[in-house]
């Protein structure tokens, strides 16, 4: 066998395994030891390709395995398959890292400390932003609802069945021309008022059906352009309420359950009484000045003399056979009496509006208060569209209670 050459460079290896590359001469190794490292070498290639088994654990060369034997051949180090221990620090093998990846991970991974049982942990302020459910606002339909509730009280169905958008008339298939809208509008409200004559079952039933025929006049009445026909149609749509008015009464109704809805029944005709009747003031507004303009101008020219008369009246301690009589134009009286009968719509309109406010009970300002919430607010010259829209809605959330069934009175 050839002996060694160079032995007294070659270093004494380190009993643990160094990172840095080493490089041997083969030359120098019999061809039974270069044959059996690169049989090592291949198992070490194919141990750390399969991911199936298990990690190999290599065993640090010690310094006397890494001496030469007397007979020229260097021995390598052994692998073993070590049982897996628990003790980390007290075991002799050392894991191979699969990918050199995940070193720099582990190196920057902290383990927080460990807190003794006997003392409180402080909770600390966390950068994540809070729930959206802890500083919600309440809802304006939440607060709505618990608003309906102490009002109609608990046993009402009223706060559930309220609705929470306006809505009008589903009237498919409106002429888009603005006359014969307003036709196709008037024919069908003559049907909802023939249903309604006919229903004789459920008095209450039949006064929401009138009801209904009503905001249909109306909302025919909002696509009328021609002055006259609008003051026409309204006026006998106002005549039409009037006769409702008077059957509707409380003592036609059988049992507590329909008198529950009666007084708002009442207060929706009355509002729309009251709008109709603006309407009618204002449906002619152009001819009312005219006229207003020429009743100053006859009234200048035909002042009558009512001085004398009056310091006779003056002089008299009684009045009852005084004969008053005053001289006027003809045209002037005519004028005067259109023009009264014109405010006299006017009066009765803020009559019946400010009437109908004075008398109304909390369950019923409650109605009317959460209508001008969901519809927009009613007002006495409020214009025809709105109306409907306000009274539909309304109508609705009756009719949605009523058939409820479970309400009782309040």
């Amino acid at each position: 066998m050839r002996p060694l050459q160079n032995q007294g460079n070659l270093a004494t290896p380190s009993p643990h395994r160094s990172k840095t590359k080493i490089s041997l001469n083969l030359s120098v190794l019999p061809v039974d030891a270069i044959k059996r490292l690169k049989r090592e070498h291949a198992k070490d290639l194919s141990g750390r390709k399969s991911h199936a088994s298990p990690p190999e654990l290599e065993r640090a060369p010690s310094s006397q395995s890494s001496k030469r034997s007397s007979d020229g051949k260097s021995s390598t180090t052994q692998k073993i398959s070590p049982s897996w221990s628990p003790k980390r620090n007290t075991s002799p093998y050392r894991k191979r890292s699969r990918s050199p990846r995940l070193e720099p991970l582990a190196k920057k991974r902290k383990t927080p400390p460990k807190t003794s049982s006997n003392r409180l942990e402080v909770p600390q302020p966390s950068s994540k932003p809070g729930s959206r459910l802890d500083t919600r606002t309440p809802s304006p339909l939440n607060s709505a609802t618990a608003q309906l509730r102490k009002i109609f009280g608990k046993r009402c169905c009223a706060p559930q069945t309220c609705p929470r958008t306006s809505m009008l008339p589903a009237i498919a298939n409106i002429p888009a021309e603005r006359s014969a809208a307003t036709a196709f509008i008037l024919e069908l409200a003559r049907e909802k008022k023939h249903a309604a004559d006919k229903e004789n079952k459920n008095k209450m039933k039949k006064f929401f059906n009138y009801l209904e025929t009503i905001i249909y006049y109306i909302y025919a009445n909002s696509h009328e352009d021609d002055p006259v026909a609008l003051f026409n149609n309204c006026c006998q749509t106002l005549n039409f309420t009037k006769q409702i008015q008077k059957q509707a009464t409380r003592n036609s109704l059988n049992s507590d359950y329909d008198r529950h809805f009666f007084s708002r029944f009442q207060v929706l005709i009355r509002r729309c009484q009251s709008c109709l009747a603006f309407v009618l003031f204002d449906a002619l507004q152009d001819s009312t000045n005219k006229r207003n303009d020429m009743i100053q101008k006859l009234d200048s020219r035909f002042r009558p003399n009512i001085s004398s008369d009056l310091t006779s009246m003056t002089s008299l301690k009684t009045y009852a056979d005084v004969n008053e009589t005053i001289t006027v134009n003809k045209n002037l009286y005519i004028l005067q009496m259109q023009q009264m009968k014109v405010f006299t719509h006017l009066y009765y309109a803020h009559r019946i509006w400010k009437d109908n406010d004075v008398s109304m009970s909390p369950l019923e300002r409650g109605m009317v208060e959460e209508m001008d919430r969901v519809c927009g607010k009613l007002y006495i010259h409020a214009p025809l569209p709105l109306v409907t829209e306000w009274m539909f809605t309304a109508l609705t959330w009756l009719r949605d209670e009523y058939s409820e069934g479970s309400c009782q009175p309040a």
